[in-house]
């Protein structure tokens, strides 16, 4: 039988999607529902990653709202996490190690034309 969290076991994970799709956008005025659009409009996220912030942000309406009636289970809650950290994945982690390898390339490049030729 798989575990279940209760309401106060399971909320973090919606509220940490909340919380994080707020650092993501660095917009605090819009709702999280537009912050999600104009990432995937902005090609920060790719349109499944938009699709499942858009899960874990119903997750977060519904424990934020009080609506949250039925426990839901270790698994979903996990995946809730899985979910915001492909979003999190696409928005600082995914640009930066392109950054990285682009600096590396350049790097090589420059030490290459630099090297005294024998």
């Amino acid at each position: 039988m798989p575990r279940r969290w209760g309401a106060s076991r399971s909320r973090p994970a919606g509220k940490v999607g909340n919380r994080s799709y707020s650092k993501a956008c660095r917009n605090n005025r819009e709702g999280i529902q537009v912050k999600i659009e104009k990432l995937h409009e902005q090609g920060r996220i790719r349109a499944h990653v938009k699709d499942g912030a858009h899960e874990v942000r119903e997750l977060g309406n519904e424990m934020a709202h009080g609506d949250f009636v039925t426990p839901i289970s270790f698994e979903e809650a996990n995946l809730t996490l899985i979910l915001m950290s492909e979003v999190l994945d696409d928005v600082f982690q995914s640009p930066a190690r392109v950054q990285r390898a682009r600096d590396a390339r350049l790097a090589r490049q420059t030490a290459a034309n630099t090297s005294p030729q024998p």
